[in-house]
Parts: C-alpha cells; sequence; structure tokens
C-alpha cells in the first residue's frame, strides 16, 4: 500500500497499537491518532502525534484510516463503518501481513518459491499441499517448508518475530503449532500422529505476584529428524526432541532430550533408550525385526 499524498489517521488506541505501532511506522506515517474515548476529552496529542476527534474526520482531506485492532468482529464493524461512510480504510494487522492463506493460495501468489506478505514471508516447494492452513497474526516471521510434506491436516499460527521451519518427507495426520517470539524448527523425515501440538509461547504473559516482573518468554523449540509424536503429544516452549525418538501418546514435555529415546508422561520422561522405529503400520503388517521393514529412513540416523 503507498499512502503517498494521503493523510494517514491511525484510528484504535490500545493495546494492539502499543505493540505494534514500531513496526507500523516503519511503512506508514501517522499523522492524526482517532479513538472513540477521546470523544469527550480535551487531549490533543498522543504518542507526539496529533489527536482528532471522530466527528472531525469528514473534514480530513485524502485521509486514509487504519485500525489499530486484532479483534476481528471490531475491526468488520469498523470497516462496515468507515465503508459506509466513504472512507479509504485498512487494518493495520493486514499491512503488517496478518493473513489467513492456504497452500493452494501460497503457490498460486508467490513465485519462485516465494511469498511475502506484509512483512512476513514464506518460502516453500512446488510439493507444497493445497490443504496447508496458515494464519498470520504478527509480522516479521518467516515460515519455510521443505519438499515433499503429506498432510490430513496441519493448522499453523504465526505470531511475531519468529520461524517456522519444516523438513523433507514429513508426514502430518493432526497437528496444531502456535510460534511466536521464538523459533520451532521440525526435522526430516518426522511424523505427527493425531491431535499433537507444538506451541513456542504461553499466548498470555504471566508476571511474579510481588515483583510485577515477567516469568514466562517464549522459547526455541527443536524437533530433530526421524522423530515420531504420538497421539495427543504436546511440545510446549523450550522443548527439544532429539534425533530418532519417540514422544509418547499424551505426553505433556517442555524439556530436553537425546537421541533415540521413548519418553511418556506428564511431565514427560525418558522410558527406554536405544531405540529405532519404521513408518510401516502395524495395522498391515507385524514384523519381528527392522530389517523386515520396507521403510527404513531411520537408517540414515544411526
Amino acid at each position: 500500500m503507498n499512502f503517498e499524498g494521503k493523510t494517514v489517521v491511525g484510528y484504535g488506541v490500545g493495546f494492539y497499537y502499543e505493540a505494534v505501532k514500531d513496526k507500523a511506522r516503519e511503512i506508514m506515517r501517522i499523522d492524526y491518532l482517532c479513538d472513540a474515548k477521546w470523544d469527550d476529552s480535551d487531549i490533543e496529542f498522543y504518542d507526539n502525534i496529533p489527536v482528532i476527534k471522530r466527528k472531525d474526520l469528514e473534514k480530513v482531506p485524502n485521509k486514509v484510516l487504519v485500525i489499530f485492532s486484532c479483534n476481528q468482529p471490531l475491526i468488520r464493524t469498523l470497516s462496515a463503518e468507515f465503508g459506509a461512510k466513504g472512507y479509504e480504510h485498512y487494518s493495520a494487522m493486514s499491512l503488517l501481513g496478518s493473513r489467513v492463506i492456504t497452500g493452494a493460495e501460497i503457490k498460486a501468489e508467490g513465485k519462485d518459491g516465494e511469498l511475502i506478505i506484509g512483512t512476513n514471508k514464506v518460502i516453500y516447494d512446488e510439493t507444497l499441499p493445497d490443504n496447508l492452513w496458515v494464519n498470520f497474526i504478527g509480522f516479521n516471521s518467516t515460515l519455510k517448508i521443505g519438499t515433499n510434506l503429506i498432510i490430513d491436516q496441519f493448522t499453523i499460527n504465526i505470531g511475531s518475530d519468529c520461524t517456522l521451519s519444516v523438513g523433507d518427507n514429513v508426514r502430518i495426520v493432526i497437528t496444531n503449532v502456535d510460534v511466536s517470539g521464538a523459533d520451532l524448527i521440525i526435522g526430516d523425515d518426522c511424523l505427527f500422529s493425531y491431535d499433537t501440538e507444538i506451541r513456542t509461547h504461553d499466548s498470555h504473559v504471566i508476571f511474579d505476584k510481588k515483583t510485577k516482573k515477567r516469568i514466562n518468554y517464549p522459547k526455541d523449540v527443536i524437533v530433530g529428524p526421524q522423530v515420531w509424536l504420538a497421539a495427543g503429544a504436546k511440545l510446549l516452549p523450550g522443548a527439544s526432541i532429539g534425533t530418532g525418538s519417540i514422544v509418547g501418546a499424551n505426553a505433556v514435555t517442555s524439556s530436553k532430550f537425546g537421541d533415540h529415546v521413548v519418553i511418556a508422561g506428564n511431565p514427560a520422561r525418558v522410558m527406554r533408550e536405544d531405540v529405532i522405529w519404521s513408518k510401516d503400520n502395524t495395522a498391515f503388517a507385524d514384523y519381528e525385526s527392522f530389517e523386515d521393514c520396507v521403510e527404513k529412513s531411520a537408517e540414515k540416523y544411526l
């Protein structure tokens, strides 16, 4: 969006405005701020920016209203109101790169394996599944998807200042990931079962009651190559799973584990060491030896 020759009015000054204002100012000059809470106020400036009352908006020539909110129902309400008045308007979220997009749309809109969405970026391969579902919520984030990803349902929520990297030959049944403020790296040849979840942040901020200082922060999550997340497994901020390891059904962890181990429980702990596993399905085959298996990707990690 080119704002040259326009008078930009930032509408809505709350926690979302405070969170993104510095990033927003990199792509636009905000000439005025406006908020319903100031209609009966004498405030003239906020953040060293002139404040304009709602009743005076119609007097501003060549104006563009930028809605600073992450509340989608409110954005829709304001958009309808401004549209009815003939005001040009956008949401700050969309300008910064907030968008829900599918794998099919990424391939249709991207070029040479890359798509820029506001301040966000997608790097992909043409084997990207059409049914991938990505919700870009924040800004300055990158999604990297390797080759031959096979998914039934893979829901990705990406906030700000993070990278999500998915390796090659990853098989996902039903997985939800929520990444912001820290990176998530998923290695090659992984298998994620039903209802698995990975998070790098807690979505809300927690403080110590006495000191009022923050006690929870986003942390990187590392999933090594050829890791199997069994049904219901959950990896929380700080988790690291080593090469060839198995996270048992309904296991929950934010801890770090080594290679070729089975972990289980809540909180998870090592149940067995020195394991290897195959993606061959025991619903169809009953092998006594790894050598009998058809799928032997584990061999490259021994």
